[in-house]
Parts: structure tokens; sequence; C-alpha cells
């Protein structure tokens, strides 16, 4: 609602659907912190800036290459495969 969008995009990565400030995202989290599952306010502002992004809403103050831990640890395993790979490929056989 904040960001003036009816609904989130099909297309989250491509398309986006509207735009919220880092102050609404903190009215929004404080407003939800009794129904998300943290007391902490910080936690409660990832869960909020997460479900924007996974919606297609752009989080101003918020860096778009700002990753999850779980998706900068997938990004570290593909790359360690990866050099792993051209490495043995230099090797002779």
């Amino acid at each position: 609602k904040a960001a003036g969008a009816e609904k989130g995009s099909g297309e989250p990565n491509k398309k986006k659907v509207g735009r919220v400030t880092m102050k609404q995202v903190t009215d929004i989290a404080k407003h939800k912190l009794a129904d998300l599952n943290t007391d902490s306010l910080e936690s409660a502002l990832k869960t909020v800036i997460g479900t924007a992004r996974s919606m297609g809403v752009e989080v101003e103050g918020v860096a778009a290459t700002m990753l999850s831990e779980e998706e900068r640890a997938k990004n570290e395993e593909a790359a360690k495969q990866k050099a792993e790979e051209a490495a043995n490929e230099a090797s002779p056989a």
C-alpha cells in the first residue's frame, strides 16, 4: 500500500511496481513488529525489505545488489566450484 501498487509484480527482478523509502519501511516494520517472529526491529526491517523486494517494490536507500546471506553463500559456492573446474581443465591430464 505504501508503494501505491495494487498488487505485486509478476516479475519482481525485471518489473518494479512501486517504490518506498526507508522511513516508510521503518514505519511498516514498527507497525508489524507484533505480528512478526521477532522482537528485533533490525530483523523486522530485513523482513519487510525482503518482502517488498520479492513483490517488485524498490526500497530507496537499499542497494539493489544487496543479497541475503543464503544468496551470498550460494554465489560463493558457485564461484568456488567454477574456479575448481577451471583449475582442473588447466591441469595436464
